[in-house]
């Protein structure tokens, strides 16, 4: 997050032009490690990433029913809007989408949240982010290889 905020800061690529967009840039990038992001890890290890016999699935079923409270708020703030920012496309949704991407790990049912499905769709959708998905496929088919 941190790097991707400079970065976009730095190259002014990115980076929403005022500072109330810049403001969100930030709200959007640590909500999504502190509200998103750890729910969704622990479902992650506790059904996938920990040996077998440390895992335990009531806590991965309870932060999985979890998720749904930081996503009806995203779901809200998406509501008559392309991208959280507005619009434009921006280091907001970057940051944010790029954390909620482990939602296709979990299988999470997004159907409830249609303005989080359209805008997970927008995102993933644009040039740069087939290119990045493209270029990540082929190191790991290289790495495994």
């Amino acid at each position: 997050m941190a790097i991707n905020l400079y970065l976009a800061d730095k190259y002014k690529k990115l980076m929403p032009a005022t500072p109330e967009q810049r403001a969100l840039a930030y709200q959007w990038s640590v909500w999504a490690m502190t509200e998103a992001e750890p729910p969704m890890m622990l479902v992650l290890k506790h059904r996938m990433l920990l040996p077998e016999q440390e895992r335990d699935e009531s806590i991965a079923k309870q932060a999985y029913e979890s998720i749904s409270g930081p996503l009806s708020v995203l779901e809200s703030a998406l509501k008559d809007k392309q991208y959280l920012g507005g619009q434009d496309f921006s280091v907001t949704d970057l940051n944010t989408c790029s954390v909620l991407g482990f939602l296709s790990f979990l299988k999470y049912d997004l159907s409830p949240y249609p303005n989080i499905g359209g805008w997970m769709q927008r995102c993933g959708t644009r040039p740069a982010a087939q290119k990045s998905a493209q270029l990540a496929q082929e190191s790991m088919a290289a790495a495994m290889g």
